[in-house]
């Protein structure tokens, strides 16, 4: 059996009674993220992140773009039940109860992240055909980026299709994006919204960490 079909909460166990044959399906999925119950949410590799796009190209890149959400909240949702959110990327709202470890992801689920900002990280997305050496800029950015007190981020990486912009990063009930990576104005957008979630800041890492890359 290689699918997960429990998650450990502590020392709760919930859903045992999730059958092997179910676990064993492969239905379509929503990539996005936007309607994923709990036989998607444990299944990190069920989405191809990878371009198969070849007529994408990179928009110009003139001005970055700041957004302000409304609060969806953020409650924990059991994960027998499906989360939805309105807005995609999702900038707040419902979450399951065990956050990700703080890194690089070649998969992320939203309702994974989205607890890692009501904790104060900040997701970074980025499109899926954007180039590796951007993206690995990007995480080199991430890694050494420091406040004003010479605090580190806590974030995040991972790829997300559909963006508004091909860059984007995400706060709680905040959103940045670009064609490319301005480095002067998210630091300046970090410094303003990372560490502000609902919860604060919180240093300490999830459990989760399906998909999980490097810090």
């Amino acid at each position: 059996m290689t699918q997960k079909c429990v998650e450990v909460l502590g020392i709760s166990c919930i859903l045992a009674a999730l059958s092997l044959s179910a676990c064993q399906t492969t239905p379509t999925l929503d990539c996005t993220g936007a309607g994923v119950a709990l036989i998607d949410d444990l299944r990190p590799t069920a989405c191809n992140y990878t371009c198969n796009d070849t007529a994408w190209a990179l928009p110009a890149c003139t001005t970055d773009t700041v957004e302000t959400l409304p609060d969806h909240g953020a409650l924990h949702i059991d994960m027998a039940k499906t989360i939805t959110y309105t807005e995609l990327p999702p900038a707040s709202g419902s979450h399951r109860a065990v956050w990700a470890k703080w890194g690089q992801y070649s998969f992320l689920w939203p309702q994974r992240w989205v607890h890692n900002m009501e904790h104060g990280g900040v997701a970074l997305l980025y499109d899926p055909c954007l180039d590796p050496a951007t993206v690995a800029k990007l995480h080199d950015f991430a890694k050494n980026w420091r406040d004003s007190a010479g605090n580190k981020l806590h974030y995040v990486l991972t790829p997300f299709p559909k963006l508004p912009q091909p860059i984007m990063a995400v706060a709680w009930t905040h959103r940045w994006g670009a064609a490319c990576l301005m480095t002067s104005n998210l630091d300046a957008w970090l410094k303003v919204h990372a560490g502000q979630g609902p919860e604060g800041s919180i240093a300490m890492p999830g459990s989760y960490q399906d998909g999980w890359l490097a810090d």
